[in-house]
């Protein structure tokens, strides 16, 4: 099948950067215009997104796609709903009931913004559910593509109890009666009746022409499909590969090139045939949420962030976000947005940002996306300091960052211009070119205290003996890290019979001239996280090397995982951050 490089040797138009937008009243969209050179075309297409985790794995997919129809000739709008990524509002309860009125509204933007004469919708899951249930009665939308849509919301909510369910979590807390979550996202007893509601086989009014892709790794029936020919539609229904390996997690997910082809090949083919309508006048620019500023920095302004202003003027520093992994700027479960949202109430600016190659910033000279670990992310950081302090006028910043964005914030530490760090869950201290992450993912394994609680438990045993235990790798894993601590104390034993310092950490040092210069650290570790034996390596056990440093502290927190998936560990974080840099940085 056809690859990204395969594409660009058919000598394609090259497809313009996309460009960020505020729209209406506070939607967050990138829109995409025609290439130049390309063939004329009358429509433009709107991207809806699926919900929650399945947006985040598919990010890279949406963007290629706008990339590929711009090719083509479609300018496209691909935007976040309310309540969900960069757009205003927080969390999807009861937000699910403002997804038509969005939906009118990004289209009206996108006709407004390519002089598009009518419009086509692609959605995956519940935004193909969405284009196919309310489609049809948006003005000029004349087609669809949905892949994999929910025949009803009620099949949606089944799969998220199941999801949850099968990963033996209880029901959130919090979202009133019969509330689900799925992967952190929380759905509400407001979105269960709005989800009751809706229903593909029901809808009054679908596109005239729908191309119906089904997934490759279940069957599905054809419903969908009967549902809308009955209501006059022209369906075109396949399935294709691809579908699986795009729906894993955002480091792992692969561009599905066999469907992006499919989906324009049948969106050109069907464009000729589109009504013309009169072109709208030009609509003016939306609100930003909280007042925040698009932001496109660094080297030929490939790196791309949201700064979201102080809601009120202060002397405290601007705080930096990285993005996490390959989960672009919003962060896993879009603690990146609440964060800063939240650190502007209490008078501090903040740039959320994509590092080279990931999420929405263009990748640097060797043309590489999706790698987490680089020195490339390090410069970035460096570089979003600068941004960051040019646009605010801070004093200086501190740097915040989960697992990946953790361990670029470190790296910086040296610069004169950082003031504090919050490091939640750092997996790793050093990275060679080379290291892969499944070789990172290895050395990171269960902390050994995990291992040890573990064995003192009946259920393990029982795993054990039914052979569910993979006893080799977590050997394994336990032996490196006994070798590698051995390595280090003779090390450091060396350098004490030398008339140094007992200390055989490069790290160690490091965070002790951080807090010479009075720079402010707290480090977040989950009980049970991997990074703690990593930690423990260099800054001792429970970081007794550091606790006696003024700036310094170290907090345990039992119960999520190493992201804070689960919807109520997400506020305990986010209180755990503010309220460290509110009484680091006291207003005078």
């Amino acid at each position: 099948m056809s690859t990204a490089d395969d594409l660009g040797a058919q000598e394609l138009p090259q497809a313009p950067p996309p460009a960020p937008a505020f729209l209406g009243d506070g939607l967050f969209g990138w829109f995409t215009a025609a290439a130049p050179g390309s063939a004329l075309r009358r429509s433009a297409v709107l991207l809806c997104n699926p919900f929650g985790y399945e947006a985040m794995c598919t990010h890279r997919t949406y963007r290629k796609l706008a990339a590929r129809l711009s090719q083509a000739g479609f300018a496209s709008l691909r935007f976040d709903w309310p309540g969900t990524g960069d757009s205003a509002g927080d969390g999807c309860g009861g937000n699910l009931e403002s997804w038509q009125a969005a939906l009118r509204e990004a289209a009206s933007a996108l006709r407004s913004r390519a002089r598009a004469s009518a419009l086509a919708l692609f959605g995956l899951r519940l935004g193909g559910t969405i284009a196919l249930v309310d489609g049809g009665a948006v003005e000029a939308v004349e087609a669809a593509v949905a892949w994999a849509p929910h025949r009803t919301g009620k099949e949606l909510w089944r799969e998220v109890r199941a999801f949850r369910l099968l990963k033996g979590q209880p029901p959130p807390s919090v979202g009133g009666e019969g509330a689900e979550e799925a992967a952190g996202y929380l759905l509400d007893s407001g979105d269960a009746r709005t989800l009751a509601a809706l229903d593909v086989t029901r809808a009054t009014a679908v596109p005239k022409r729908v191309l119906l892709l089904s997934r490759d790794d279940i069957r599905q029936d054809g419903g969908v499909a009967m549902a809308l020919r009955r209501r006059g539609a022209a369906v075109k229904a396949g399935s294709l590969g691809g579908y699986a390996a795009m729906m894993r997690d955002a480091f792992e997910s692969t561009v599905p090139w066999e469907a992006l082809e499919e989906t324009v090949a049948w969106l050109s083919e069907v464009d000729p045939l589109l009504p013309a309508h009169a072109i709208p006048a030009a609509g003016a620019s939306g609100r930003a949420p909280h007042g925040e500023e698009l932001v496109q920095f660094g080297p030929s302004s490939r790196l791309f962030g949201i700064l979201t202003p102080a809601a009120r003027p202060s002397r405290r520093p601007a705080v930096l976000i990285p993005n996490t992994g390959s989960n672009h700027h919003v962060g896993p479960n879009r603690l990146g947005v609440r964060l800063a949202r939240m650190l502007a109430g209490e008078g501090f600016p903040s740039l959320r940002f994509d590092v080279s190659g990931i999420g929405d910033s263009r990748p640097d000279g060797d043309g590489v996306e999706n790698r987490m670990y680089s020195q490339q992310s390090i410069a970035d950081v460096r570089t979003a300091i600068s941004a960051a302090l040019e646009r605010t006028g801070a004093p200086a910043v501190a740097l915040f960052g989960i697992c990946s964005a953790a361990y670029a914030a470190f790296q910086v530490l040296d610069d004169p211009r950082v003031a504090a760090q919050v490091l939640v869950n750092l997996q790793a201290f050093h990275w060679k070119d080379g290291d892969t992450l499944e070789y990172a993912l290895r050395q990171s394994a269960r902390s050994t205290a995990f291992y040890r609680r573990a064995l003192l438990d009946a259920k393990t045993w029982k795993r054990f003996l039914s052979g569910r235990i993979d006893v080799a790798y977590v050997g394994a894993a336990l032996a490196r890290r006994a070798g590698r601590r051995a390595r280090q104390h003779a090390s450091a034993l060396k350098s004490l019979l030398r008339g140094g310092r007992y200390e055989h950490s490069d790290v160690a040092r490091r965070f002790h001239d951080f807090a010479d210069r009075r720079g402010s650290t707290l480090m977040v570790y989950c009980t049970g996280d991997g990074g703690l034996d990593v930690m423990a390596e260099h800054l001792g056990r429970g970081a007794r090397k550091l606790l006696r440093r003024p700036g310094f502290s170290l907090r345990m927190v039992d119960g999520p995982d190493h992201t804070f998936t689960q919807v109520w560990s997400q506020p305990m974080l986010l209180e755990l951050v503010v309220s460290h840099l509110c009484a680091t940085f006291p207003e005078s």
